[in-house]
């Protein structure tokens, strides 16, 4: 093989750097024993098999800096070695270790396992990395995150476990509610003050984006406690509770909203509160503090025999069409009621503003001791 003189020059520099490199660890910690020297010249891609071993002392934990070259490249590249750096057999890497416990996994040609990789700071990966046998299957990030930047289009999470796990709030949509065609009836026993949810089959909701169903009639027993009662799952239970929470949390299904009247032992309201996890709770808390429930169409009032002197039942009278009205994503139909509609009164009463119901008649108002309409 002929060299030019340029490549004598480089060649006999760098042979003269690593024999200065050898002497000076010989004479110092005795780091480094080199047996022979091989030189890899040109495309070669990896040491003979009977390269030596090159072993630096796993007691000293000082950086150790390897220079090498090859004859198509005028550059050294630096290895640095903080513990363990063994080469031997017919694999030219077996071990790496340092004292930050920062392993390397590697494997012989038969699968005879040899060492392992624990990555403390970022690994870069210029291609694919695949990941084969036992090691596939569990993968603990300890509390880290899986990044991906780049095209996340063929990602799939459907065989993703533990999505029980406090982590949801990591992802841009929290999928909290039930399923829009959900399909349930609610029902509540003044005596034992029992509230029913009876599903029309299997019926699924969603809490911070874990799905839940219920299939079967599931009850709960409120206190007796004046005042308005809410009626929601958390996790898999059926909840009464008086104490609001914070919509934006998202960790909870709403099922109902209910009135009880402890004074005369009776729920004068019981209503449908089932939002669907399709209305965010951003949009949920927007539309619910600042607008509340809309109405939509319908409702018109007909009937109405103006200017009377009120002798007839039919001067404080009416009826009502069809109407829509929207407590947020939740579409409540009223049907129509003709004359004379059935309505009834809602009141508050005393200090405390306690709610109270006059039960539905022919006649839509109330009156005082005088006989004059009562209003509040």
């Amino acid at each position: 093989m002929s060299i030019d003189p340029f490549e004598q020059i480089f060649l006999k520099e760098a042979v003269q750097r690593i024999t200065n490199k050898v002497k000076t660890l010989e004479r110092g910690t005795s780091d480094f024993a080199f047996r022979q020297t091989t030189i890899i010249s040109g495309g070669g891609s990896a040491a003979p098999s009977t390269h030596p071993s090159l072993t630096n002392n796993p007691h000293n934990v000082t950086p150790r800096q390897l220079g090498m070259a090859t004859s198509d490249s005028p550059s050294f590249a630096g290895l640095q070695l903080t513990s363990t750096l063994l080469f031997s057999g017919s694999q030219s890497i077996d071990v790496i270790d340092d004292s930050a416990d920062t392993l390397l996994s590697i494997y012989n040609s038969d699968s005879t396992y040899k060492a392992s990789l624990d990555i403390e700071k970022d690994l870069t990966v210029g291609n694919d990395l695949i990941l084969t046998g036992a090691m596939a299957s569990n993968i603990d990030m300890a509390g880290f995150d899986i990044t991906n930047v780049g095209d996340t289009t063929g990602i799939d999470h459907g065989q993703l476990d533990g999505l029980t796990d406090n982590d949801h709030g990591l992802y841009d949509y929290d999928k909290t509610g039930w399923n829009p065609d959900r399909d349930y009836a609610i029902s509540f026993v003044d005596g034992t003050r029992t509230f029913t949810i009876t599903p029309n089959g299997t019926q699924e909701y969603w809490i911070n984006n874990v799905e839940y169903s219920i299939s079967n009639p599931d009850t709960v027993v409120i206190t007796d406690t004046e005042g308005l009662w809410f009626i929601y799952y958390v996790g898999s239970t059926l909840t009464a509770s008086q104490t609001p929470w914070n919509i934006l949390d998202n960790d909870i299904a709403f099922v109902s909203t209910m009135m009880w009247d402890a004074t005369n032992n009776e729920a004068i309201i019981l209503g449908v509160d089932s939002h669907t996890w399709k209305l965010s709770a951003w949009s949920h808390y927007y539309h619910h503090f600042t607008e509340g429930t809309r109405y939509q169409s319908g409702l018109v009032l007909g009937d109405i025999l103006a200017g009377e002197n009120g002798n007839l039942d039919t001067h404080a009278q009416f009826s009502h069409t069809s109407g829509i009205i929207l407590d947020e994503d939740i579409i409540h139909t009223i049907a129509e009621d003709t004359t004379p509609a059935t309505i009834p009164i809602y009141y508050r009463l005393g200090a405390n503003g306690d709610w109270r119901r006059i039960t539905a008649t022919n006649f839509p108002i109330t009156t005082t001791g005088t006989g004059r309409g009562a209003w509040n």
